[in-house]
């Protein structure tokens, strides 16, 4: 570092009488260094608030110890396939048949099989409806709104599950609850019979595919409306109504 000149004034004598003032400076110094304001530190994010995650409600609730309670509350991780029509779902699916040959185990835990691994999303009719003593709204899907059925309209079934206990789909599977009786305009159906919707609803769902080992095909469903196959779109994850 070089010393600063100290500032000062001298007094000096003029030619021809009278005096004048010499203003003396200090020289810049050569080592000073500039300071630049160094920009503010970044501000770490600031933490996102979990899901909200309410208690579920006696009548939401799927008792963790119903047959494969542990496939019907949880959600495949894979992809979820392009929009089809249902029509295109159900040629897709393996053969009744083979699927009975796999021995699928009725225990709550038993969790899904690699032919179930697929997330679909469809769009069909909403051509019935019931609630099941195990929460779930057990709902009848047809390819085409006709009510002719001798024309051949395929059926499936989706279940808007009963909610677990708690685990990472539950907000999902709550969420699809409120779409549901939200497009019914809250009027649940009920648990005595099958509330049919004449005409028939247009719906897009999706949600992860199942095949119901405890009944067969033909079985499940009222009377004309009972789906040809035991796949079932279970749990259904979004329900939207409309074309």
């Amino acid at each position: 570092m070089g010393k600063a000149m100290v500032v000062g004034v001298v007094l000096l004598a003029a030619a021809g009488g009278g005096y004048y003032y010499l203003h003396r400076s200090p020289a810049p110094s050569m080592s000073a260094t500039a300071t630049v304001a160094a920009p503010p530190a970044a501000q770490p994010p600031a933490p996102s608030s979990p899901t909200p995650t309410g208690p579920v409600a006696p009548e939401e609730a799927f008792a963790p110890t119903h047959d494969r309670a542990a496939a019907k509350t949880s959600v495949s991780k894979a992809a979820m396939e392009p929009t089809v029509p249902l029509a295109t779902v159900l040629g897709s699916l393996v053969p009744d048949a083979t699927m009975h040959k796999l021995h699928i185990s009725k225990a709550s835990t038993s969790g899904r099989v690699k032919e179930e691994d697929r997330n679909v999303t469809v769009t069909a009719y909403l051509w019935a409806s019931k609630e099941e003593d195990d929460n779930d709204f057990h709902c009848i899907l047809g390819g085409t709104a006709d009510p002719v059925l001798h024309t051949g309209t395929l059926f499936m079934t989706a279940e808007v599950s009963g909610l677990p206990p708690g685990g990472a789909d539950l907000e999902v599977l709550r969420k699809a609850r409120e779409q549901f009786l939200a497009g019914l305009h809250g009027k649940a159906p009920g648990r005595k019979g099958y509330t049919r919707f004449n005409p028939p609803l247009a719906v897009t769902v999706s949600g992860s595919l199942f095949f119901d080992v405890d009944h067969p095909a033909g079985e499940v469903g009222p009377t004309g409306l009972k789906p040809r196959t035991a796949w079932e779109i279970h749990p259904v994850t979004a329900i939207t109504f409309g074309p």
